[in-house]
């Protein structure tokens, strides 16, 4: 849904393909497109980071309603920087498995993730939404990806997944 993304992952090739986000002006047609095969829709996001857009994400979901067309929920990969309450709330109550980009334990996750301005700690701000999430019993999972620099963290790093993975275990490793 976007290729714009607030940090600099150094293993990271989104950020080189273009366009950069989903334009709003396609949300129509692409929901007539949904509307006219008459099927239910699974809807996986991904980008960049799609709470970027969050608002454009937000609109195909009405309009999709609005239409009839049933969205079954979905999946969204997020670093968790912008992951808020309200948005989560809002997510979750649209079936939405959030994915959060967490590559082990701080030190291992700092490593790679970096921003490209800001003091921005990724790592906390995604696992304070994570402890939002399980205090709230949604559903949620883990994408980690395993570089040459973090590879001597391998087994840490699962092994903290695993431990704050909570009931709906579903850890994606890269």
């Amino acid at each position: 849904i976007t290729r714009n993304c607030m940090l600099h992952c150094r293993y990271c090739f989104i950020h080189d393909e273009a366009p950069p986000s989903l334009d709003p002006r396609l949300v129509d047609p692409l929901v007539c497109f949904l509307e006219g095969t008459g099927r239910r829709w699974r809807l996986d996001v991904t980008g960049g980071e799609p709470l970027m857009v969050f608002e454009t994400l937000k609109r195909l979901l009405e309009k999709c309603r609005d239409r009839g067309v049933v969205i079954e929920g979905g999946d969204l990969t997020t670093n968790g920087v912008l992951a808020d309450e309200g948005k989560i709330d809002y997510l979750a109550a649209n079936n939405f498995i959030l994915i959060f980009s967490v590559d082990g334990p701080e030190h291992v996750h700092l490593e790679n993730r970096t921003s490209r301005s800001s003091p921005i700690n990724s790592h906390q701000r995604a696992m304070a939404a994570v402890r939002y999430m399980q205090r709230k019993g949604y559903r949620y999972g883990f994408s980690g990806v395993f570089h040459k620099n973090t590879l001597a963290w391998l087994d840490e790093s699962v092994r903290f997944l695993l431990d704050n993975a909570g009931l709906h275990r579903r850890i994606v490793l890269h």
